[in-house]
């Protein structure tokens, strides 16, 4: 009967490298870290620890009213520190205005531009200033004057009570 050795083989790993520490920084912060669909952290900034160089992951950032940032990305197979970097800067997410006037059919204008009659529905508002200034006409009726603010809300729905001309 013959014998066989069988020698296991082994990919040699820099130790310090085989135990990578992603950070990930965001602004705003107390964003939710998502790797390879699991939550990892919910706030930022994160470590996030063991990733082995030569691997690829997904990493998701993502907070209430920012449109997610989202990349795949290879863990590079040297590193300076034992540490990747990640910063990300997140966009506010484009908001929606529904509004309503009673009595309804009022002319809405928005920073001085007509956007139309109610009810309405506007969609991809730049929420970056963080208020909707609004000026609503309806014949018959008196002007009005809204300021809406977004917060952390992507939709903002309203309603106004038109008052009769005396």
């Amino acid at each position: 009967m013959a014998a066989f050795l069988v020698k296991p083989f082994f990919t040699k790993q820099d130790p310090a490298a085989a135990n990578l520490t992603l950070v990930v920084k965001a602004v705003p912060a107390n964003a939710t870290v998502t790797l390879d669909g699991a939550e990892r952290a919910k706030t930022t900034p994160a470590r996030i620890e063991g990733l082995v160089p030569g691997t690829q992951h997904n990493l998701r950032v993502e907070v209430s009213g920012f449109t997610p940032y989202e990349e795949t990305f290879t863990v590079p197979v040297e590193s300076q520190d034992g540490e990747l970097r990640k910063s990300v800067f997140l966009r506010k997410a484009m908001g929606v205005l529904l509004l309503k006037t009673e009595p309804p059919g009022a002319e809405i204008y928005m920073d001085g531009k007509y956007i139309g009659d109610t009810p309405l529905t506007k969609k991809q508002l730049d929420r970056d200033k963080n208020e909707i200034v609004l000026l609503i006409r309806k014949d018959g009726f008196q002007d009005r004057r809204e300021v809406l603010t977004w917060g952390e809300q992507t939709t903002l729905e309203h309603t106004v009570q038109l008052k009769a001309n005396k």
